[in-house]
């Protein structure tokens, strides 16, 4: 069985996966908008990092050469 590196791995987004990611991208704005200073929380910004980061398409994610 062949190893596959984390990268490799992360770059597989699944149908369900991409839409529980959508979902959880609106539970954080609606957490903006009705608890501000949660949202603010540095739990809720890594979250937010990390869900606008999976959901971006990977070729935006490479560097230009």
């Amino acid at each position: 069985m062949d190893r596959i590196t984390h990268a490799a791995h992360a770059k597989k987004l699944t149908e369900g996966r991409r839409m529980l990611l959508e979902s959880l991208a609106g539970h954080l704005e609606l957490l903006k908008s009705s608890h501000p200073r949660k949202a603010a929380s540095e739990t809720a910004r890594k979250a937010q990092r990390f869900v606008a980061q999976s959901l971006r398409p990977t070729t935006m994610r490479k560097r230009a050469a």
